[in-house]
């Protein structure tokens, strides 16, 4: 999702902020997935084990994914609340978020929101006078990032 598409899909108002995952580990993880990328393009290339090309070429389109998919933004911080993705929890999920990334946005108002785990993997809502926890991959952002989400917060 981009910053400009948030105001119109949510009642967040403008966006202030957008929070990526952090540097060294997108590239880190980008790393990791060119290795097995590589070898199955190189495989596919010189035509060696023609039986599994098919598995070669799965191989390489999920790890070209997976690249692609490293720099998504993970938050925004915007005027009346938050805008988290979600982390899918099913295999259906996962699959399902290949066609619809956006789906997997959600609104959260500044005063609905509880906290945080100390591990930055789940998020705690006042939703109703019930507590609702969801599920969001918060643990690769910056300090300094969830700094400025705390200082949000606190305002």
């Amino acid at each position: 999702m981009i910053a400009k598409r948030v105001p119109h899909q949510f009642p967040s108002g403008p966006v202030e902020e957008t929070i990526r995952m952090y540097e060294p580990m997108i590239v880190l993880f980008s790393l990791f997935y060119c290795i097995p990328a590589a070898l199955a393009g190189w495989l596919i290339w010189r035509g060696l084990y023609p039986e599994q090309i098919v598995l070669n070429g799965v191989v390489f389109l999920f790890c070209l994914w997976r690249i692609a998919q490293q720099d998504k933004p993970l938050a925004f911080i915007c005027q009346k609340g938050f805008v988290f993705y979600r982390r899918p929890l099913r295999l259906q999920d996962r699959i399902w978020r290949m066609w619809q990334p956006d789906a997997y946005y959600l609104f959260v108002p500044y005063e609905s929101i509880i906290g945080f785990t100390p591990d930055w993997r789940q998020l705690h809502i006042n939703y109703r006078g019930s507590i609702l926890i969801v599920a969001i991959d918060m643990e690769f952002v910056s300090h300094k990032s969830k700094r400025r989400i705390l200082q949000r917060l606190s305002k």
